[in-house]
C-alpha cells in the first residue's frame, strides 16, 4: 500500500490536504546569531527561538558527497520530471503513491516479484513512482498497481487510476532491454489469458490486458528510462484503457526527453543546494541528509505526488507562483514564491483557510498560528502550526506545543532574516 506518513504541518488546511513527512518532536542546539539587523527590519536576535538554530544549515555543516547522497539527489531529480496525476489528467486529482526507488527489491515489491532480477540484472540505477485517482482514496480501493494486481478479483470502486514509473538505467541498451524483459515477464504471470494490446501512436510500448479485467500495463524504452504504466478503471473498456494510457505517454516522454540521463559520476557530483532552499529551511538537525521522504528540495510537480489533495495544493502553488518547496526532517516546510506580493497572497490564503486561529509568536511581523481542528488525540507534532514570511519566501511550521510552534516559527523568522545575507 502508499508509504506515507503524516506530514504535520500541512493538516492545517482544514483538512483539505495533507502530505508525506514525518513530524515529532525538535530538538536541537541553540545558535548564536551574529551581525546586526538592518534599520528597516526587527533585530531577530530579540526572539525567542528556544534551542532552535537560526543560522544556515551550510554554516553549520558541510555536504558530504556519497553514492547513497547522490542517489537520493538524483531521485529528486527525476521526481521534478515525472508527470503528477492533475497533467495527465484534470480528474485525477488525489494521490495515492509518491515512492522513490533506490534499489531493484523496491521495483519488485512495487510492480511484481519477476522484475527485480531483471531490473538488478539491467543495473538499474534509480526511480520514481506516482500513482494518482479520481477520487479520495479509502482503505483498500486497490489502486495502486502491486494491489490490483495481487487482488485482481476485488470489487472495484468508481474510480479510475494511473500508476507511473520510471527508471533510469545506465544506457540506451540497458533500459531497452529491461523494458523487454519486463514486459514479457508481467505477460507471462497469466499468458493464457493476457493479450496483447498495440497503442499506435507508441509503436515501442508494449502493453497487454486481459479480458473482463479493467486494468492494462505498459512497458517501454525512451532512451536510458525504462517507463512503466499502469491504468485502472470502473469498467474493462479497452479503448478508454488505452486511450488514458496514451494520455500518460503523451505527457510523461516529453518530460523525459528534456531530462538528460545521469552518470555514476554526475550522480556523486550532484550539488546538495544549488538554489539556496536548503540554507533558508528550518532545520534542528547538523547533518545534510537528502532523502525524497523528509528531506528535499522540489519543484510543484515533484511535490505534488506527496498530498493527498492535489487540486487544493496545485491552487495555493498558483497563488503564490510557487517554483520550489523544500522540507527537512523535523524542521519547516519552505516555499519560494513568485516575489513578494505573490508570498503575500499566499500567506493569506493560508490564513484564509485556517479553521482556528492561536496565538502567533511575539514580534514576529505577519505571523500566525492556528490549531488543528481534527478530533483528538492528536499525532505528535501536528496540533499547532505557524505560518511566516520573510520577501518572496513563505514557510509553515507545527508542534504538538504551542510555545515550541512559537518558538520554531521565530526561528524560521530569524534563519529567513539571516540567509538573506549570510
Amino acid at each position: 500500500m502508499v508509504e506515507r506518513k503524516a506530514h504535520n504541518m500541512f493538516r492545517s488546511i482544514a483538512a483539505l490536504m495533507f502530505a508525506s513527512v514525518g513530524a515529532v518532536s525538535l530538538t536541537g542546539c541553540g545558535s548564536a546569531v551574529s551581525g546586526s539587523a538592518a534599520a528597516s527590519e526587527i533585530d531577530v536576535r530579540k526572539l525567542d527561538t528556544g534551542a532552535y538554530p537560526t543560522d544556515p544549515l551550510d554554516y553549520r555543516a558541510k555536504y558530504a558527497h556519497s553514492n547513497a547522497t547522490g542517489i537520493n539527489l538524483a531521485v529528486m531529480r527525476l521526481a521534478d520530471s515525472v508527470a503528477n496525476g492533475w497533467e495527465i489528467d484534470p480528474t485525477l486529482k488525489y494521490a495515492r503513491l509518491a515512492k522513490p526507488l533506490t534499489t531493484a527489491t523496491q521495483v519488485g515489491e512495487l510492480l511484481a516479484d519477476v522484475d527485480t532480477a531483471i531490473v538488478a540484472r539491467e543495473n538499474m540505477m534509480f526511480g520514481f513512482a506516482m500513482s494518482a485517482t479520481t477520487t479520495a482514496p479509502v482503505a483498500k480501493d486497490y489502486s495502486v498497481q502491486r494491489d490490483v494486481n495481487s487482488k485482481p478479483d476485488q470489487p472495484q470502486l468508481d474510480t479510475i487510476a494511473v500508476n507511473l514509473t520510471v527508471l533510469q538505467f545506465p544506457d540506451a541498451d540497458s533500459a531497452r532491454r529491461a523494458a523487454a524483459d519486463v514486459e514479457a515477464a508481467d505477460f507471462a504471470v497469466a499468458a493464457g489469458s493476457n493479450t496483447a494490446v498495440a497503442l499506435d501512436t507508441y509503436p515501442d510500448a508494449k502493453a497487454h490486458w486481459r479480458q473482463g479485467i479493467p486494468t492494462i500495463g505498459t512497458t517501454m524504452a525512451r532512451g536510458s528510462y525504462l517507463v512503466n504504466v499502469f491504468v485502472k478503471r470502473p469498467d474493462a473498456d479497452l479503448d478508454k484503457l488505452k486511450e488514458l494510457t496514451r494520455k500518460v505517454l503523451a505527457t510523461e516522454l516529453p518530460l523525459l526527453d528534456g531530462l538528460a540521463p545521469l552518470t555514476k559520476r554526475d550522480v556523486l557530483h550532484l550539488d546538495y543546494d544549488p538554489q539556496a532552499m536548503m540554507r533558508r529551511t528550518l532545520h534542528p538537525g547538523d547533518i545534510p541528509s537528502p532523502d525524497y521522504s523528509n528531506e528535499y528540495v522540489l519543484t510543484p510537480r515533484g511535490f505534488l505526488p506527496r498530498v493527498v489533495d492535489t487540486d487544493a495544493w496545485r491552487h495555493l502553488m498558483d497563488v503564490g507562483g510557487v517554483d520550489l518547496l523544500s522540507a527537512t526532517p523535523d524542521g519547516g516546510l519552505l516555499m519560494r514564491a513568485r516575489d513578494a506580493a505573490a508570498a503575500a497572497d499566499l500567506g493569506n490564503e493560508f490564513k484564509r483557510v485556517s479553521k482556528r486561529p492561536a496565538d502567533p509568536p511575539a514580534d514576529v511581523p505577519g505571523a500566525f498560528c492556528s490549531e488543528n481542528t481534527a478530533t483528538a488525540p492528536y499525532t505528535p507534532g501536528d496540533r499547532f502550526y505557524c505560518t511566516v514570511r520573510y520577501g518572496r519566501y513563505i514557510a509553515r511550521v507545527s508542534s504538538a506545543q504551542r510555545l515550541d510552534a512559537q518558538q520554531r516559527a521565530a526561528a524560521q523568522f530569524a534563519l529567513l532574516a539571516n540567509s538573506s545575507w549570510m
